[in-house]
């Protein structure tokens, strides 16, 4: 309200930071740790976007949880579960918490691996079927080429051998 009437009559209010701080030992203060880490900032921009974006949701949904209290049962049910119709998206959350558990290990957060066991979630297969080098185009265009030179180095030597 205070900022609503400075910038009616023109001032500028003074903005408060809505960042608020991690609670030590929780799973926001997990992911901003690992957001610092070496492994993280060497990933590729194109991976980075990914990663923000599973990292946010575990973040807004489950960043307030100690990963102290973090176990099979809990990540099952707790994490995973809403998944449960979108088995990629939980392959996906499944991964990226793993990420995270090993950061942890690694800073010595964590003693032990609580998502060992968990089976990945089965997911169709998606994309293309398998492809033979005839219906690669890219390979297509290699063995052709391969093949003139082939023809082109036999022909040059077959012509320059005495008779």
């Amino acid at each position: 309200m205070v900022a609503y009437q400075a910038a009616l009559l023109g001032q500028t209010a003074l903005v408060r930071d809505r960042f608020v701080p991690a609670a030590p030992g929780t799973i926001a203060a997990l992911i901003a740790s690992y957001k610092k880490s070496a492994e993280y900032i060497g990933l590729r921009d194109t991976s980075k976007t990914g990663y923000i974006s599973r990292l946010e949701t575990l973040r807004t949904e489950h960043g307030h949880r100690t990963f102290a209290g973090l176990s099979r049962e809990r990540i099952i049910t707790g994490i995973l579960q809403p998944y449960a119709d979108r088995p990629g998206a939980a392959l996906d959350t499944l991964k990226k918490l793993r990420i995270l558990i090993r950061h942890a290990i690694n800073i010595g957060w964590l003693k032990h691996d609580p998502s060992l066991g968990i089976k990945r979630p089965k997911i169709k297969k998606i994309g293309h079927g398998p492809t033979t080098k005839l219906s690669n185009s890219k390979s297509a265009g290699r063995s052709a080429l391969n093949s003139a030179r082939h023809f082109t180095f036999s022909s040059i030597w077959v012509s320059a051998a005495p008779m």
